[in-house]
């Protein structure tokens, strides 16, 4: 008879946190459509009435013309530098001319 009891006791203590929880989920479900139905006066269309989503184009893609005539460009008539907008043009000058020196000092000897 105490194992029925003990039992019995058991279950309660495992039902008791469940039917709290149950309580809870209740009481916010019936408050926020309350407060759904206070806030927004028409009611929530259901999902068959709502119009499907149509894509958007968010960006255009654009090839640069030194990619797009690329052969153009290899042939030394590009109208800009690839990668001028990288390097200032007068820092571009400097390197070229160092790297002419560093290189003429280090070819000459050979």
């Amino acid at each position: 008879m105490e194992e029925v009891c003990c039992r019995a006791s058991t279950l309660e203590t495992d039902i008791n946190p469940f039917q709290g929880l149950q309580e809870a989920l209740n009481t916010n479900l019936s408050r926020a459509t309350r407060d759904n139905d206070l806030i927004y006066v028409s009611p929530i269309p259901p999902p068959g009435q709502l119009s499907a989503i149509l894509p958007a184009g968010m960006v255009k893609a654009v090839l640069p013309s030194a990619i797009a005539e690329s052969l153009d460009w290899l042939k030394g008539q590009p109208g800009y530098p690839l990668f001028g907008g990288l390097v200032p043009y007068g820092v571009h000058l400097a390197l070229g001319k160092i790297m002419l020196a560093d290189s003429s000092s280090a070819i000459a000897p050979y």
